[in-house]
């Protein structure tokens, strides 16, 4: 019986090295030999006949990795397969495979197990997930600030008339989610990228991208951290 498995997967993964061999060994029981393709951001498509070859790529900012395609080489002619992963922010990971039941079954199982693995701390931000959790974020970092707004404008301690902080409150709040959205949307390929190549230069690129990812989560943290203890402090 031939079995055949054609799906696309939204799913944000970070490729390195030692994910490519594990891949190509998994898929080992299917091919003899694998062709590795990949077109650039300088919309050039090149080819490699093996994996040394295909790391040995610089993968410079003007020739940035935005699509890896794994093609296998099979020794049989009713085996096919294809593993394609891209930047698009929506099913940027397709497997394509076909062949005898018995003999693909198991390999493509353990693959996609292996492609869920690779998933960043922030995949959920790098999906339609991260819309709700930044206008989630945005109202909390709003809360924060008009705790502190108050404060400011109350040096003894007395809060405001309730109309006229609940009006800047729901200014602030407004103002907050339409900000923090709109820097999610516009900024989320880059930030939150949903294919990351790390071959060559893209692995410095990934770090120094990460460093900025947690600074920011940490500084909300902090931000909200304050507010929160500044409203315990002048409670009393």
């Amino acid at each position: 019986m031939i079995l055949s498995k054609n799906k696309d997967y939204t799913l944000p993964v970070v490729i390195e090295p030692d994910d490519l061999h594990r891949i190509e060994e998994i898929l080992q029981p299917l091919a003899t030999e694998f062709t590795y393709s990949i077109k650039c951001s300088d919309d050039y498509e090149r080819e490699y006949q093996n994996l040394t070859d295909l790391l040995a790529f610089e993968n410079t900012p003007g020739r940035q990795i935005i699509q890896l395609r794994i093609r296998l080489r099979p020794g049989t002619p009713r085996t096919s397969g294809l593993l394609r992963i891209t930047s698009f922010t929506s099913g940027n990971v397709q497997l394509d495979f076909s062949g005898e039941a018995d003999a693909i079954a198991v390999p493509i199982q353990r693959l996609e197990e292996y492609l869920f693995g690779l998933q960043p701390w922030y995949s959920a931000f790098a999906t339609t997930k991260g819309s709700w959790i930044a206008c989630a974020s945005s109202i909390l970092l709003a809360f924060a600030n008009i705790t502190m707004l108050l404060i400011v404008q109350s040096p003894e301690k007395q809060i405001p008339a309730p109309w006229n902080a609940i009006s800047q409150a729901v200014d602030l709040i407004i103002w907050s989610v339409l900000i923090w959205i709109i820097a999610y949307w516009v900024l989320r390929a880059k930030v939150f990228p949903m294919s990351t190549f790390c071959i060559g230069q893209g692995t410095k690129r990934y770090r120094t991208g990460d460093q900025v990812r947690w600074g920011v989560g940490i500084g909300f943290l902090v931000n909200l951290a304050a507010a929160i203890f500044l409203q315990f402090f002048i409670s009393f």
